[in-house]
């Protein structure tokens, strides 16, 4: 039976025919076939991908043990030729876009400032050049006023050439809000400002005669920044992801105490890098090397010790070494299951009295 699931293992190029975002699925051709097929594709990108579009090869892969289960998993290599049927989807009409730059970006370093390329886009058919024009070096500040002129008409072929455009503040932390800039035919900028909420954010309406300025942007609640990875994401619910770990990885020798400690402060973390409150419990495991940890469920222990988290984030447990001439440096493993298993694992390099480290 295994040598036979495993056989069903294949992996296929494919044409992308058409996508249903909304239930996570498309339709495909593969080599030799007249048939749409319906396949899946990842719940959990953050941004979709540049190739997730109608007309590209695809790679699509048969699920081992899960009859009919098909599934994207990446760029095609080829366009496979189907066998009767139109050979790839209907063109679909011209569409108002960008036809040579306007990449949207962050800065270096992020802020909340976003950098645009000039170039050139298309809208009812007719193509508009896209340029700071004079004002290439200074920043635009948002004010009352949305609408910003980025230049005299000038045509520039530089697509190199860049400008800033900044962004509102943040909403307050636990909010999220959807905010776009877009462009018309008179070549101003506009900067469209989503409502903030908790879940489920509305995207602002494109005006008519506009193309969007690279994508829309999804800020957090509390950002200071805006990065590369929030141009285009696509909210999602709270989930576990992560669990962020804190402690000093280097562990000095004490003239003081022979059983001096140290703390490990662990944090269950969304997607969105935010602690999630929920009720779970934290293990914490010594892989190898010596010492001992603490927790309140589990007082000291040499091997293994866990913590009941209820409506919290984290627990901060305390790591104790011995410093006998048999100590060695320690590798613990942080773990939980909620839904997910998630684990971290943990160095603590431990010095001797002459700061060396003892492995």
């Amino acid at each position: 039976m295994d040598s036979r699931i495993r056989a069903t293992n294949e992996t296929r190029d494919a044409i992308l025919w058409d996508i249903d975002p909304i239930s996570q699925v498309c339709r495909v051709k593969i080599q030799g076939s007249p048939h749409l097929i319906t396949a899946h594709f990842p719940r959990n990108w953050k941004v979709t991908p540049y190739w997730l579009k109608r007309g590209n090869a695809v790679s699509v892969r048969h699920r081992n043990g899960t009859r009919g289960y098909v599934e994207v998993i990446g760029e095609g290599r080829a366009i496979p030729s189907p066998v009767g049927g139109p050979p790839m989807p209907h063109p679909q009409p011209i569409a108002n876009g960008w036809i040579t730059g306007g990449e949207l970006s962050a800065t270096t370093p992020p802020s909340m400032y976003l950098t645009v390329t000039s170039g050139t886009y298309r809208i009812s058919g007719v193509v508009y050049a896209f340029s700071p024009g004079n004002l290439q070096t200074d920043s635009i500040t948002m004010d009352i006023d949305p609408i910003m002129v980025l230049g005299s008409g000038q045509i520039m072929y530089m697509d190199t050439l860049t400008y800033n455009l900044e962004m509102d503040a943040a909403p307050a932390a636990g909010y999220f809000r959807y905010d776009m800039f877009c462009v018309g035919t008179d070549g101003e900028v506009h900067y469209l400002k989503g409502t903030a909420a908790k879940t489920n954010p509305v995207k602002p309406a494109l005006p008519s005669d506009h193309v969007v300025i690279g994508d829309y942007i999804l800020v957090q609640g509390g950002a200071t920044t805006i990065n590369n990875t929030d141009i285009g994401a696509e909210w999602k619910a709270s989930r576990p992801t992560s669990l962020y770990v804190v402690f000093d990885q280097t562990f000095e020798w004490s003239n003081i105490t022979d059983t001096p400690t140290r703390t490990i402060a662990i944090t269950l973390k969304d997607q969105y890098g935010s602690g999630i409150k929920s009720s779970f419990t934290l293990t914490l495991h010594k892989v190898s090397g010596t010492g001992r940890m603490y927790s309140a469920n589990s007082g000291w222990h040499t091997s293994t010790v866990t913590q009941n988290v209820t409506n919290g984030t984290g627990y901060t447990f305390t790591y104790e070494r011995d410093q006998a001439s048999t100590e060695h440096s320690p590798i613990l493993m942080a773990s939980i299951s909620v839904g997910v298993y998630l684990q971290s694992t943990i160095f603590i390099k431990l010095l001797d009295s002459n700061g060396e480290v003892i492995y």
